[in-house]
């Protein structure tokens, strides 16, 4: 008997993604972007009376933004640019992917890249295939919850740290500015973590002097009388360059 989805879990994913399409046309996606994570959190402790493992919404509403970005940013001139779901030989994971001048813009979350020198699984992960045995990398998304202890922000530079260092052993003689961007999203509630990690974050900054894009969304105050928020970085300034990069290697 063959499994069935089931539907209203179609329909409440489609809800979701109205999130993505509100973002991108708002002045300020940034703060639709974690607002609607820090909403999850905050009604699954009153459906399950926790919210331990509601991380995954923060990579699914930032990956959803970025794909609807590239599609919406990337189409110009009667041409439109369209991810459709490809399926990974001999595995049940799939990536998405745009084909256009002969190549192909790829999409991928928690997946590794290894045409691309890339063995880890970044959250969101943008390149183009160039030919059969290369990817070349666009960006490297990861995305943070804000955490209480310093080694998990520690072991996320390091992650950083080694997708650059994967890249550079793939493509030799790639420039500073021919790496990919490093993105840095980082969410961070008062309520459940008020760390300062300026620290790290410039540590982050010294990664690439060039391609480093740090996104900080600091929720310092929220409740019944109260919303007080500010952040770094704009989500869709980072985009800008992302699109910019992807014309830049002729996909377009």
């Amino acid at each position: 008997m063959k499994m069935k989805i089931v539907p209203q879990i179609r329909d409440a994913l489609k809800i979701l993604d109205s999130v993505i399409e509100d973002a991108y046309s708002s002045d300020e996606p940034d703060d639709v972007l974690a607002r609607a994570y820090f909403s999850m959190i905050e009604v699954l402790r009153h459906y399950v009376c926790t919210a331990n493992n509601a991380g995954k919404f923060s990579e699914f509403f930032y990956f959803r933004y970025v794909k609807y970005y590239l599609e919406k940013n990337l189409s110009k001139n009667g041409l439109k640019v369209e991810f459709k779901e490809k399926q990974i030989q001999n595995l049940k994971s799939s990536y998405f992917r745009s084909e256009c001048n002969g190549k192909k813009l790829i999409l991928k979350s928690d997946l590794s890249a290894k045409k691309a020198g890339i063995s880890g699984r970044p959250d969101i992960f943008v390149g183009i295939q160039e030919d059969e045995h290369s990817v070349r990398p666009i960006a490297i998304f990861e995305i943070k919850v804000a955490p209480k202890e310093d080694i998990t922000i520690m072991n996320l530079i390091e992650r950083f740290k080694k997708f650059k260092e994967s890249v550079i052993a793939k493509f030799p003689g790639m420039t500073e500015k021919e790496l990919p961007y490093f993105v840095w999203v980082y969410l961070n509630h008062a309520l459940y973590a008020n760390v300062d990690r300026r620290d790290f974050i410039k540590e982050f900054c010294n990664l690439s002097s060039d391609n480093h894009c740090v996104v900080i969304h600091n929720v310092t105050q929220w409740d019944n009388n109260d919303y007080k928020y500010t952040f770094t970085g704009e989500i869709n300034t980072i985009m800008e360059k992302i699109v910019e990069k992807i014309r830049a290697n002729d996909f377009l």
